[in-house]
């Protein structure tokens, strides 16, 4: 296998940003192959331009990093070649090697880290959607706030109307009292009256 791309070159290829690429292939190196060249430097093979898209694709859907390695491991076969750079002093000849079960250990652990972390993103995710429903619902009680006052006001105004209604109609029988009071003054005034026709109308008989 050949490994000739720098993290920079997997960066131009996808065309997604150096700490985006440096994650992906940090959470799924069992996935991508790889060749250290020495402690600061490593070259990975040309399939890793199309698996760090896939990964990237799979995020875009909505997936978490443990169903993407699980997809993985039906889509890419984990062939990696691992070569390792120690240096150890001339003097030690100790072969430094982790045991299978505490290899275990340490993978569930990650796991777990991973999962920890998926999960505190999805909390965040729901935090800020309650913030959202919240806002919406004060913005819902204004509104509501709203329309009372204008019920309100509207059903002053009908008040107010009503009682205009009946000062106006009172109004009107007093203009029509004063109308007939002038009528009868004005027939009055244009008959003639005696002293005895005066008395007569005064004290009725």
């Amino acid at each position: 296998m050949e490994y000739s791309l720098t993290v920079d070159d997997i960066v131009q290829q996808t065309g997604f940003t150096t700490s985006t690429v440096r994650r992906y292939l940090r959470d799924f190196t069992d996935f991508i192959p790889s060749n250290p060249i020495n402690r600061k430097q490593v070259l990975y093979g040309e399939e890793t331009v199309a698996i760090v898209t896939r990964i990237s694709d799979l995020y875009g859907s909505g997936k978490y990093t443990p169903d993407i390695r699980e997809i993985l491991k039906y889509e890419v076969p984990m062939t990696v070649e691992v070569h390792e750079v120690v240096e150890l002093p001339k003097s030690d000849e100790i072969a430094v090697a982790i045991r299978p079960d505490v290899q275990d250990q340490i993978d569930r652990v990650v796991a777990l880290a991973e999962s920890l972390v998926e999960k505190m993103q999805q909390i965040d995710d729901h935090e800020t959607e309650i913030t959202a429903m919240r806002q919406t619902l004060v913005d819902t009680r204004a509104q509501v706030t709203g329309c009372i006052d204008q019920m309100t006001a509207v059903e002053r105004a009908m008040r107010d109307e009503s009682r205009v209604d009946a000062l106006t109609r009172e109004i009107q029988q007093q203009n029509a009292t004063i109308a007939s009071l002038t009528d009868e003054i004005a027939a009055f005034r244009q008959q003639p009256v005696t002293f005895w026709g005066w008395v007569r109308q005064t004290f009725k008989f």
